[in-house]
């Protein structure tokens, strides 16, 4: 995103500025929602998220095409508010998708399908970076005669003697005619060379993310059903304790009550989207605790259900629901798991509203081990509505069969009804979660964040004084749009806090001059004076104005230090645009006491 600065285009913003607040009970305090990419063209599903180790708010976020055509990653140096796309290192290189992301002690790893000239299989190209996200160097490509599939990416950061150590679980063929698949680990200490796969069970298996505990055991999740469309599967863990190497039996954590077939194809000829098809139980640890969550069809509308596990995997709670449903007809899926160095335990999930035929993101967290849990609160700022993400233009897509290419047509609707078989969350050095997911609320499937904390509300302060905070606060601009029929430019706007303090809402700003001050008289003839079209006071030029308030901050109450606003979209009728418009702008505050 441009960012302008406040001093050379003489903005002035009026906040309201921090002076005294109470603390109070734990809340789930959420800022703004962000697209990470806009492109209302592209169409994305199976999102991936982590967390920079060395470098507080670097993010990086990786996303698949709805229809196979590509794989796109992007880095974010402010906590998720901006997004720019990460650079790949892709000689002789081809990804497909199922995307992966994780942080290791010191650098981060990327990880998608893809195939390599010579490979008649496809295989798991690996990425590096030590560079915040901003660049990855590709360093394996991980494949043999197997052909791998929805490979899923952990490392172990624990201070153990497995610290360091990268864990892929992956679906792979063990045998081609007939086709016999089998679930497996392949890991390694460097991110060049891998070893495996380890064998973990065979059969109609569907495995879940790895999970490292704080001893260095590995925890290898996965779904086994004992033939192809059986309505219930079982959720077991297999555990190595030499670091991958090899696993011991399995342990059972619940089962999953799936849709059956019929009614699962029925449901989309319909347009019936409000479940996740084909789902994957989600995973976190903290010291040798685990946590499990996924959506279970028993009732026929899914629902949250969590298990636990206090002795490292072996014993499971029964599992229980967790998330109170306001109608038997809404469904609660889509979900990822994540846990805090503090042990708060957050859960991101969609809620579908079956009145309204909308699906929301949602959190919910726990303070005490996931014995109780907070109330989910909506951290989407605009619902979609379920009708969207069906998203019905197709697209082109190639794989490789024995020796053939196969061609595909497929819509993200029909193959992606909930999104893909995941979403993900992240946890930064602060304790803050990062929850990516999928919606399509402008009308194509795009992957959203946010930022959320588990934290006591800030309270208005009781005493406040006006300021002029240009010098602590930007401007960032979207991408806009331009209507060549009526000359008009339309662009998101948020405002960054790059101050030191809390600012308060409401921030209005406020035109006071509609030329460039800095250009000489005798050519601001040549400068149109731009028209404002949709300012809050409705007024298009010196004293048009616009408005933040409260419901541009989250739930947070304020604009915290560095944090941004959600956009408001400005509309600026230029004469002609064969130059420059420009306007100044300044904001007027009132003190409250």
């Amino acid at each position: 995103m441009f960012r302008a600065s406040a001093l050379v285009a003489s903005i002035a913003f009026c906040a309201l500025l921090a002076v005294r607040a109470s603390a109070s009970a734990p809340a789930i305090l959420y800022s703004p929602d962000a697209v990470v990419d806009a492109d209302p063209s592209l169409n994305y599903a199976e999102p991936a998220i982590a967390a920079d180790p060395t470098k507080a708010r670097a993010l990086v976020a990786a996303v698949e095409s709805g229809t196979f055509n590509g794989v796109n990653v992007y880095a974010s140096d402010n906590g998720g508010y901006d997004w720019q796309p990460a650079s790949l290192s892709l000689t002789g290189t081809r990804l497909v998708g199922d995307v992966q992301l994780a942080a290791g002690p010191r650098s981060l790893y990327f990880a998608s399908l893809g195939y390599e000239s010579g490979v008649a299989r496809p295989g798991i190209q690996f990425f590096t970076s030590t560079t915040n996200g901003d660049t990855f160097a590709h360093t394996a490509f991980v494949h043999s005669w197997h052909s791998y599939d929805h490979e899923q990416l952990s490392v172990d950061t624990g201070a153990n003697r497995f610290r360091g150590r990268i864990y892929m679980s992956a679906l792979y063929s063990i045998k081609v005619k007939p086709q016999v698949n089998a679930c497996g680990l392949v890991w390694s200490d460097n991110g060049r060379t891998f070893h495996g796969p380890v064998p973990v069970v065979r059969g109609w298996c569907f495995n879940s993310r790895p999970i490292t505990l704080a001893n260095g055991n590995v925890l290898f999740p996965y779904l086994y059903a004992t033939k192809l469309g059986q309505l219930s599967e079982r959720i077991e863990v297999a555990i190595s304790r030499d670091g991958g190497r090899g696993f011991g039996p399995p342990h059972e954590v619940g089962t999953y009550t799936a849709l059956a077939p019929g009614a699962f194809i029925a449901r989309l000829r319909t347009g019936e989207l409000n479940f996740d098809g084909d789902p994957v139980p989600q995973f976190a640890s903290y010291g040798n605790t685990v946590y499990a969550v996924w959506s279970d069809m028993a009732t026929g509308t899914d629902r949250l259900l969590l298990s636990r596990s206090s002795d490292g995997g072996i014993r499971w709670s029964p599992p229980r629901a967790i998330v109170p449903a306001r109608d038997a007809a809404d469904a609660q899926y889509q979900v990822a798991i994540d846990v805090n160095a503090r042990g708060e335990v957050g859960i991101a999930f969609l809620r579908e509203r079956a009145a309204s035929r909308t699906v929301c993101e949602m959190f919910t967290a726990s303070t005490d081990g996931a014995k109780t849990f907070l109330p989910p609160v909506a951290i989407e700022s605009t619902p979609a509505h379920l009708d969207a993400m069906q998203n019905s233009g197709y697209g082109a897509s190639m794989d490789r069969f024995d020796g053939t290419v196969l061609v595909g047509f497929v819509t993200p609707g029909s193959r992606f009804p909930s999104g893909g078989d995941y979403v993900g969350t992240a946890v930064d050095s602060s304790g803050a979660f990062h929850p990516i997911w999928i919606d399509a609320r402008t009308g194509s499937d795009q992957a959203w964040t946010a930022t959320v904390r588990i934290a006591a509300p800030a309270a208005i302060p009781k005493s406040m004084r006006s300021a002029n905070v240009s010098n602590a606060v930007d401007l960032e601009f979207g991408a806009g749009s331009w209507d060549a029929a009526t000359k008009t430019f339309s662009v998101p706007v948020r405002l960054h806090n790059i101050g030191t303090r809390p600012l308060y809402p409401p921030f209005t700003v406020t035109v006071t001059m509609v030329r460039d001050p800095y250009a000489a008289k005798q050519f601001q003839q040549y400068y149109p004076s731009p028209i404002l079209m949709n300012a809050d006071n409705g007024k298009t030029g010196v004293g048009a104005t616009f408005v933040y308030g409260a419901g541009e901050l989250g739930n947070l109450g304020n604009l915290p230090r560095g944090a941004e606003t959600a956009p408001r979209i400005w509309k600026v009728r230029i004469p002609w645009a064969s130059v420059s418009s420009d306007m100044v702008t300044r904001i007027d505050a009132e003190i409250r006491r």
